[in-house]
């Protein structure tokens, strides 16, 4: 549909709808780009978390293997009950 069909139909001047153009597509810009920052913002928020808690687990993963460490040492790992048997 024209300008001109548009600004008839609704009985305005086309520069009127010209101008409501204008200012929908600058909000839009604005409207957009607020949702790109707060989408940043979450996906930020939500890296940090899954970093925070890989070190969490690390933290962990080093903690059992020094316990296993430890308990092989005392129950001495050479002893013929805790070494492997040939198949």
């Amino acid at each position: 549909m024209s300008l001109a069909d548009l600004a008839d139909e609704y009985r305005v001047a086309p520069g009127q709808i010209s101008a409501w153009r204008k200012q929908a597509m600058e909000g839009l810009e604005g409207v957009f780009a607020q949702t790109a920052k707060r989408e940043d913002r979450a996906v930020t928020r939500e890296l940090a978390a899954k970093n925070a808690r890989i070190s969490q687990l690390q933290e962990v993963v080093t903690e059992l293997s020094e316990e296993v460490l430890r308990l092989k040492k005392a129950s001495g790992a050479n002893s013929p009950a805790t070494t492997s048997r040939p198949r």
